[in-house]
């Protein structure tokens, strides 16, 4: 990575809702995600870090490493997935409590400006985080608690 310039958020965009909160089916969730990107010549899966449906957050990559999560803007950029498909079901009160903190604590830990905490549709075109997740980053960033 050699350094950290940008923050993004992402929603895992599965085609049915992600609604469990288990720990085991949760993981092997992760490791789905893992094949999949692996399978398309990914090095690994894509996101540095995933929060879950409980609010929990899980290091999928090392930060020694660039991810794979927004087609030629990598370089730099910490990836975050939210699971979940946010144009189909709300956030989980626990992943936006989450999300709130840990946008914040990475921001500070970085010395990011909220400019540089970004959805992924704010950089290239996408539908994701979906709408949901969209218009709460957005709030937060407005409201300045990341």
């Amino acid at each position: 990575m050699n350094g950290i310039k940008r923050i993004t958020f992402h929603h895992s965009g599965d085609p049915k809702p992600f609604t469990t909160t288990d720990f085991t089916e949760t993981a092997q969730h992760l490791e789905f995600v893992r094949s999949y990107h692996r399978s398309r010549n990914f090095q690994d899966i894509g996101y540095h870090f995933a929060i879950d449906r409980a609010g929990r957050v899980w290091q999928l990559r090392s930060l020694l490493h660039q991810g794979q999560h927004v087609r030629s803007n990598n370089e730099h950029n910490l990836g975050v997935v939210v699971l979940g498909n946010f144009d189909q079901q709300p956030m989980s009160p626990a992943q936006r409590d989450k999300v709130k903190i840990f946008a914040a604590l990475l921001r500070k830990q970085y010395a990011l400006p909220v400019a540089r905490v970004c959805t992924h549709q704010e950089i290239v075109a996408t539908g994701c985080p979906g709408r949901g997740m969209q218009s709460y980053m957005a709030e937060l960033r407005k409201k300045r608690l990341i």
